[in-house]
């Protein structure tokens, strides 16, 4: 009995890691240009640049050089979805 519920608490667990570790938020900035783009997933290539889904214009996007820093839901909320009431 014991061994079963330390396997269904176990498994919980790595449930729940798995789940705040795919929930990440990225404000992702081009060097060059100042854009700021956000998303939930960046994809990093062979040759050193990003491409990722900028979930404000739901355009694929490639940058070489950026600054990629995570950021909280409320913030990327607040800049995504700007007409919605983010003060939840």
């Amino acid at each position: 009995m014991i061994g079963k519920l330390r396997n269904v608490l176990m498994s919980l667990i790595v449930w729940a890691v798995i789940f705040v570790c795919g929930c990440q938020n990225y404000e992702v900035t081009d060097k060059e240009s100042g854009q700021m783009y956000y998303t939930k997933s960046i994809h990093h290539k062979h040759d050193g640049s990003i491409t990722f889904k900028d979930e404000k214009s739901n355009r694929k996007v490639t940058l070489q050089s950026p600054d990629v820093r995570k950021i909280g839901k409320p913030f990327y909320d607040a800049h995504v979805h700007p007409d919605r009431d983010n003060q939840k």
